[in-house]
């Protein structure tokens, strides 16, 4: 049985029980979104080392 079932909730108790859940799916969007950029930089970190001439002499 959920919190939505209850016959005696209150519109109060609704809208806070939503708030948490509104406030839960936007932190764990936010924490894919930090990973996914970190990971993105990585690569172009790693890109632009293998494109860079000064690192190419350098492995050679």
């Amino acid at each position: 049985m959920s919190i939505y079932d209850d016959p005696d909730i209150t519109l109060e108790e609704i809208t806070m029980e939503l708030e948490y859940l509104i406030r839960d799916m936007i932190l764990t969007g936010l924490k894919s979104v930090s990973m996914e950029y970190r990971a993105f930089r990585q690569f172009q970190k790693e890109k632009q080392s293998e494109d860079s001439p000064i690192d190419c002499d350098e492995r050679f």
